[in-house]
């Protein structure tokens, strides 16, 4: 499950270089939107919005030290950047510091009050520090501020499937689907919980689900193959990889 809202920033203004760092992270060049914002706050001090990209560019490498000192400058030039914090967050909640992820997204909410992304990061980090009423509580206030119903219980049940609880991982899917959630989120998710379970049959029915859902999406066909594969379809997973070096 990847970060929620993660390019919602400002636009840069000024230096070329910083106009070239930029254009790098709309891309997705993660790599080189590191290179170039390092680049550029090495000649100049920067804003809140140029290190929390940079923060951002860390994170999507997994580099989670670089990305909380970049957060962190971010936060000391603008104390009430509510990007900083929500990411910061994830940051601590991806290497297991979760209740200091809980003391991110509370400050994000305290700023932002009516931000549905602070009640969903919220959630989920809740639900994996076992505290399930708070976490439900919560949810619900998520579910009050957005138009994407139901993806806080896709949330909450990724990381329940990845806690190897999936009894209580498939209750918040079926309150997903009560809500209108996203189809493909859910296909997706459901895939999740049936491998947690063993159920490969159902997992395969969750990923062909997907697959029509998102048919150019090669990530989509790309985990199909790798069940076939891992079940022993051989013939399955060659045209499934097949798939994914058409598109």
């Amino acid at each position: 499950m990847w970060l929620v809202a993660l390019l919602l920033v400002a636009v840069p203004q000024t230096s070329s270089l910083e106009r070239q760092a930029y254009r790098a992270y709309q891309a997705q060049d993660w790599a080189a939107a590191v290179r170039l914002y390092e680049s550029f706050h090495s000649s100049a001090p920067g804003t809140a919005a140029t290190w929390d990209n940079l923060g951002v560019a860390h994170i999507n490498l997994a580099q989670w030290q670089p990305a909380e000192r970049a957060l962190r400058k971010a936060l000391e030039l603008e104390p009430r950047h509510r990007w900083a914090y929500n990411h910061l967050g994830f940051v601590y909640r991806e290497q297991g510091r979760h209740q200091q992820a809980v003391e991110m997204f509370r400050r994000q909410i305290q700023i932002s009050p009516k931000d549905p992304y602070a009640y969903r990061n919220l959630a989920g980090t809740l639900i994996l520090l076992g505290r399930v009423e708070e976490a439900e509580r919560t949810a619900a206030q998520h579910e009050q501020r957005t138009y994407e119903r139901g993806a806080v219980y896709i949330d909450m049940a990724c990381h329940l499937n990845a806690r190897n609880q999936p009894e209580q991982a498939g209750k918040y899917l079926d309150r997903a689907e009560e809500a209108g959630a996203d189809r493909s989120l859910l296909a997706q998710e459901r895939g999740h919980h049936y491998l947690t379970l063993g159920d490969h049959r159902r997992a395969e029915q969750q990923y062909i689900r997907l697959l029509e859902y998102k048919p150019y999406d090669p990530k989509v066909a790309l985990r199909l193959g790798a069940l076939y594969f891992h079940t022993g379809n051989l013939e399955k997973a060659g045209a499934a990889f097949e798939r994914v070096l058409s598109l």
